[in-house]
This record gives C-alpha cells, structure tokens and sequence, in this order.
C-alpha cells in the first residue's frame, strides 16, 4: 500500500511528547519551537499528530488535523505558509495537541496508540523537524478528569478560561516548559509504521447561527431577551443574564434547525463579573452535557472537539452578577464535495427527499464517511459502499471513496479479517461487511476505471478471500457458526436470523464471489477468476437446495445443526432476488407473498432498502420503489425528519420519534447508547430516484458510457438533473407526461458516450 515513509525518515523527525505521560487519557499538550526565516517566502510544513492537533504561525491558526487513521496508514497534513504568516527573522510554530489514551475503552475497541507530534518545516532559509529542541507543557486550560462523551469515544471538555495566557505569541517566555522526549522515529513499528500524504481538500468551513431561540429558563435567576416572546427567530440579538436566587441556573436554548457539525463559539461579555455554564448538545431536546465553561477574559470560548447537534442550550450555574451572551455559533465543517449537482422536479416531496439525502450524507462526510457524527464518527463498511453511491449520484467526487477503502483494507488482521469499522484498528467483525468491501472495491472500479487501485489492493483481497472461505462448509454456503464470532450484521432487525447458513449472507456471498472474479481478471489472476464463478453457481444451488420451502415457496432464514429453521423474512427473500438466486418463475410469486401481501415485517433500517430497490428492480417493480420512497421516507418527513434518522418504524405510533424511551430506534431503553437521528447509510433516496427512476446508470463509466433507461416513464412531469461526472457536468432534462419521457442532454461530460 503507498506510503510517504522515505520523506519522513530522510528528514530525521521524531515523534516527541511529554514525559511521563505515556498513559494518560484525555491528554492536552501545548508545543512551541522558534524557527529563523531568512527570507518570509513560501515554506512547507508537514505535521501530523496522534490524536489531534491544531497548529499556529506566529499566533494565527492554519489548521488542525490530521485524518483520522489507524497507525498502520497514517495521514500527515501539508501546508504552505507564506509572507502572510512569516516575519523575517524568528518566527514561532505552536501546536494543541489532543491525545485519546493509549488505554481509553470504547465500545468498538479502538486503539488510540501513545501520544505524540511529527513535524517537518523545510523550504529555502529555514528547516526544524520535530525533536526534542521543542518545548512542552501539559495545557492548563482544559481539566484531564473530564469523563467519555459515551462509550463510543470522544471526550467532555472542561475549560479553564481564567488560566488562559498568549502562548501562542512569539512574545511569549517559553524558557520555563519542560524539553519534549523523543518517543520514537517518525517510521516504527511499535508507533506508526506507514505515513502517508492525505491528498485531499481542505474540508469545507463555514458558520451557522441558530434559526431560532426556542426556550428560555429563568430557573430562580432572570433572563432578559429582546424582541418576542420564545420560541422567537435567532438574530443576534443580546441575551442579558443575571444571577437570582442561590442555586440559580438560567439558560438559553438554541435550535439550529437541522444538524450542524464543527465547532460551537459562544461570546460572553462579563463586564468583570465571573461566571461558569454549562453547554449542553441534541439531535433532539434529548441532551447532554458535554462542555464547561469559565470564560476567559476576552469572552470568546471555542470548543477543540468537535460537535454535532441541533439543539444547543447554553446554562449558567454560577454569576457574579449579569452577564451578556452576546454571540453563539458553530464552525460548521464537513467534507468539501462537488456542489455543482443539482435534482429537481415538479415532485415537492421527492425534490424534499433528496435535498435531506445530500444533506444527511454532507453532515457525515469528513475525510471519511461516517455513520452518524455524534455517537461514533466511524468508517463502517456498509457505509461507505452506499455513501460511495450517493456521492456519485450527486457530488461525483470519488477522492473519498478511494481513500475509505484502502483505510478499510489498511485494517486486515493478520488471519485476513478486515474489521467492520474503521478508521483505526478496533475489534468489531461482522463477516458480511467482508463481503461488502469486496463489493465496495468493484463498483468504485466501476465507476472510475481505476485498475491501478484495484491491483494495489488485490493482495489484501486475496487475503481477505482466503479468510472468508474458512467460514465455507461442504456444501459449498458459509457458515458463520464455523467460528465463534460476532454473528454477521445483515440487517437492524429483531424478525430475521443472523447465525449459521442464511440465507441473506450466503445471497452476498454468491455476489461477492461474482464480484471476485471480475476483480481478478483485472488483475491478471486467471484462476481465481475462473473458480470463483464456478463457487457462485455452486453457492446459487445449495441457497435453492438448502434453503428454498417448497411447501411455502419462499426461502428460509437459514439453516442450522442439519435443518431450515422456521422463520420466514421479507429480507432473505429479498436478498434471494437481488443476487439472482430466485429463479426467474419464481421471483413474481415471491414478491406477492413477502411483498405486496403485507405479512412480513419490512426491513427496519433504511441501508437495507438498498438491497431491496436492486431486488424490486431486477423484477422490473419500479412502481414498488416509488411507493416504498414516499410510505417510508416520506413519512418519515411527515414526522418531522431533517436529516435521516438511523431507522424508522412507519407502523410505529406518530409521536415515535427516535428517543431512548420512544421508539424508532434500535437501542430502545439502552440509555447508554446515543441515538442517532443523522445516519449516512440512510441517504438511500439519492441513489435510488436517479439510478432507478430516472434511470442513470453510472455502473459503465469504466467502459466511458452512461446509460439512460429510466424505470417508469413519464413519471414525473419535469426534472432536472445535473451532475459532477470527471470533472464535467452530465445535465439531463426530463419532461414526462405520464406515459414517456422527451430527454435533453444539456451538457455532458467530455469523453462519455450516452447511451439512452
């Protein structure tokens, strides 16, 4: 896998730290080294930190970092720092460092690793590298006991305003902080053992204020607020504050209207009276308690971790006397995507539905997709195989895809395992997801052309190929009960059976064998391409024989200790059609029993809608997408959904919104567990409406064609379309009138055949 380390230990870097604290969790450190610039011209500094960091020149921020990465792909940041931010002279390089713990626990096992900074300044008339010339000290202003956010990582912040100094000023004294410990070369096997370049855009910045104030709590103080009474329109407005009653907390709640992701500033103005409040974030008006507060002198507090939230409520509890809360806003950041797409049509409701898809997937985009941006932050592989297509569909920006791949093969174990999640090394398997990132590689292949990525990471899949096959029993089906693991995920369901020979995990292992062999073609791997093709055909049979009711003329869940178990589930029947298992005759009969008839329960989660369109399409139902998108995306908007909600219930009562306590969530009544109402894998509608109603199909762009067969013609009376497709715009003009489609071809992308 490509690497940087040649650049890293050509330069002589170290990682450094602070000494004796190797153990320690919710680490900050404060870094500072003087530099001489003979000239202020451009220069080059490469750093990188584990965890977190944020750098400054001369006191001006130019950006934190890095990549979230697991120590076996590690990602470094480049900038050039120019006149704007040099003197002539000495100049002073500062960094925050923000380390996890080596020994923090999380759910998923992630290993954080020790902490440490990495850093390069070259260029003409200056050089420094990270060593232990630096100076360190432990950052006053944040308390080390401040707990886990959960236990799916991220840390409270407990912030010391009145310890704040000017040590990022190069007038600053930075004699008396300790020398920085060398902790190990920038390339080792006990640290890091590979450093890469991240080669892709800075994430896109901007600020977002609150749409509106919607409570306002005196609670024994008082609370002074301009203009209407609440809930009221945010504009700025100043919000005096003032003490009461001992015991007093008033506060100010907040709601940005949909789910924002960066990080909060709130302004106070004291005018010399002390006060300490609490911050406290929501998807919904569940919320928590993250932040606490002593403002600094100079009012402004920025939070260093990052939050994602709709709700914020700003509580104060202690003042010395009134205070004014004179600014609140989030630094919103997320990963700079194409914005030249564009879908809409004479449909509000469909024009409703992918508007929330693309934002959905936005709030869960950094330099990796993630499932949800408040309780995990993870790489999950199913994750990323649907948020690569809606990306595709919408953004065309494929930088990012490639880059979660080969952080997702990065992963593998030594036995050839790939964890479920990433980006760090963690403990999470689920056998399916093995199946999916195999899936993931061919349609990114398919979608670009890109051979070359595809033969750097063809050892690792070959690997993972031989893994997988140990799960493989006589009959030719894969057997999760061969090893005593985490069942496969499948799907969030309580109505299916996840363990021993499925149905719905040996339908994906008929594709992924499919998808093998078109991979080791690529690849000049001959054999395997011509076995792996015999297996699927193999595979396709023993589903039939093994798992096929005659009698009941649907599939079964599965088969375990020599027989079919009993359930019955809408999604193995599913999956049967979507990998062409089902035999043709069959497949009609199948969707009026499992389907139409309404008598199993419909897949819980919105990420299994994938496999159930592709399915509905194959059967030539187009008409049953359609339906589908507005009986459950559709109602979920009617519940009042800004983002898509992890899963969701359409029989479930109105009032279940997703809520511990409520419903439409799976973790009901595990108030351990946050829940998510901003899920990637949910965007579903933002593939599902370009690729099977209008009929996009992107899956030949390796071949440089674009086919156009739209699935029910003349449904909607216009929609425009346009898309990012290698740097060009594909722009579509649809107008229907019931029965066919007239499309225009505005603009395409140079290079690309249409094929309507």
């Amino acid at each position: 896998m490509k690497n940087d380390n040649a650049h890293w230990i050509a330069s002589g870097a170290q990682w450094i730290s602070k000494a004796g604290c190797r153990d320690e969790s919710n680490l900050y450190l404060e870094f500072a080294r003087r530099f001489d610039c003979a000239a202020p011209n451009a220069l080059t500094l490469d750093i990188t930190a584990v965890t977190q960091y944020r750098a400054a020149v001369n006191d001006r921020v130019i950006g934190r970092g890095p990549a979230v990465s697991d120590r076996s792909l590690y990602y470094f940041d480049r900038y050039t720092l120019g006149p704007d931010l040099l003197r002539r002279g000495t100049n002073l390089l500062t960094v925050l460092l923000f380390h996890d713990g080596r020994c923090t626990e999380t759910t998923q096992g992630f290993e954080y690793g020790e902490p440490g900074l990495l850093a390069h300044l070259y260029g003409e008339g200056a050089a420094l590298v990270s060593d232990a010339s630096w100076r360190v000290r432990r950052a006053p202003v944040y308390a080390p006991c401040a707990s886990m956010v959960s236990k799916w990582g991220s840390y409270k912040e407990y912030y010391h305003g009145e310890r704040e100094d000017d040590w990022q000023s190069p007038a600053f004294d930075h004699s008396s902080w300790e020398a920085a410990v060398e902790a190990a070369e920038a390339v080792s096997p006990g640290f890091v053992q590979n450093l890469v370049l991240l080669d892709l855009p800075p994430l896109e910045a901007f600020d977002v204020a609150p749409q509106r104030i919607i409570d306002v709590s005196a609670n024994l103080g008082d609370v002074q607020l301009a203009g209407p009474d609440v809930p009221a329109p945010y504009t700025g407005q100043p919000i005096t504050v003032a003490p009461g009653e001992p015991g007093a907390m008033p506060s100010v709640t907040f709601d940005f209207g949909r789910m924002v992701v960066g990080y909060p500033e709130i302004k106070i103005e004291a005018a010399g009276a002390g006060c300490i409040y609490e911050v406290w974030y929501g998807e919904t008006l569940e919320m928590a308690r993250l932040d606490v507060v002593r403002p600094p002198a100079r009012g402004v507090w920025r939070a260093f971790q990052r939050r994602a939230f709709r709700f914020l409520k700003v509580s104060f509890i202690a003042l010395e006397g009134p205070v004014t809360l004179e600014r609140v806003i989030q630094h919103n950041v997320w990963y700079a995507y194409d914005a030249r797409g564009a879908m809409t049509g004479s449909d509000a409701r469909i024009n409703r539905m992918i508007e929330v898809s693309k934002y959905t997937v936005r709030a869960n985009s950094s330099y990796h997709y993630e499932d949800c941006p408040v309780r995990e932050q993870a790489l999950w592989v199913l994750d990323t195989r649907l948020m690569a297509w809606i990306n595709a569909y919408h953004f065309g920006s494929p930088a990012l895809t490639e880059k979660c791949i080969r952080q997702h093969f990065a992963l593998q174990r030594a036995d050839g395992s790939v964890a479920a999640c990433g980006p760090k090394q963690n403990a999470m398997f689920h056998l399916d997801y093995c199946l999916h990132l195999a899936a993931a590689l061919r349609e990114y292949y398919q979608y670009t052309g890109d051979v070359a990525f595809v033969r750097e990471l063809y050892p690792y899949l070959r690997k993972l190929h031989g893994f997988i096959k140990s799960f493989q029993d006589t009959d030719g089906l894969l057997d999760s009960d061969r090893q005593d693991r985490t069942p496969p995920f499948l799907d969030w369901s309580f109505h299916i059976e996840k363990a021993g020979k499925t149905t719905i995990l040996n339908a994906f292992y008929k594709r992924y064998l499919e998808d093998v062999s078109a991979l080791a073609g690529l690849c000049g791997d001959a054999a395997l391409a011509e076995s792996a093709v015999q297996e699927a055909a193999v595979v396709k049979d023993a589903i039939n024989a093994r798992l096929f009711d005659v009698e009941a003329r649907l599939y079964r869940d599965a088969w375990r200790a020599g027989a079919p178990l009993p359930i019955i589930s809408q999604q193995a029947n599913m999956a049967a059609i979507y990998a062409d298992v089902a035999p043709p005759e069959a497949v009609e009969l199948i969707l009026a029993r499992v389907w139409d008839a309404g008598a199993y329960p419909r897949p819980f989660a919105p990420a299994f809608y994938f496999i159930v369109f592709e399915a509905l399409a194959r059967a030539g139902r187009y008409d049953a997408i359609w339906r589908t998108l507005h009986d459950y995306w559709g109602a979920m908007l009617d519940r009042g959904a800004r983002t898509w909600w992890e899963v969701f219930d359409p029989g479930a009562p109105a009032w279940a919104y997703p809520h511990t306590f409520l419903g439409n969530t799976p973790t009901y009544e595990l108030d351990w567990i946050p829940v998510s109402t901003c899920h990637g894998w949910s965007g579903i509608p933002a593939y599902a409406v370009p690729r099977y109603l209008l009929g996009v199909d992107l899956s030949q762009l390796y071949r440089d064609t674009i086919t156009i067969e739209p699935g029910l013609p003349g449904l909607f009376e216009k929609m425009d379309y346009t898309l990012p497709v290698r740097g060009g715009l594909l722009r579509l003009a649809y107008r229907g009138d019931g029965a066919r489609y007239e499309i225009d071809v505005l603009e395409r992308p140079a290079g690309v055949e249409l094929v309507l």
